[in-house]
């Protein structure tokens, strides 16, 4: 990653603006807030349920439920015990519900 909002899937100028209206201007510190639903008890689907809410309260309006995988799916690179797909409910494996 580089830092850049845009280089999330999904994430486009208008999706860029809101996300740095919320105060989050970098790939990093998206990636910071879905990280900071986590606790040490808490689910992978908990987390991307959290983030989803977040991202709602934040007037993105569009692709929430891909950015949230897109995000999860990105951190879990990083730290590879902190996400696991597998804990997902839904159809497909679906984190969250689509726009």
């Amino acid at each position: 990653m580089t830092g850049d909002l845009q280089e999330i899937p999904y994430v486009g100028p208008k999706t860029a603006a809101a996300l740095e209206a919320a105060g989050v201007a970098t790939s990093f510190q998206l990636c910071a807030k879905f990280l900071s639903f986590k606790g040490p008890a808490t689910s992978s689907q908990a987390v991307c349920d959290a983030f989803y809410g977040w991202l709602a309260e934040s007037s993105i309006n569009a692709h929430r439920g891909a950015i949230t995988l897109c995000v999860a799916e990105k951190v879990s690179l990083a730290f590879p015990a902190s996400f696991s797909r597998d804990e997902l409910t839904g159809a497909g494996g679906d984190a969250v519900e689509e726009d």
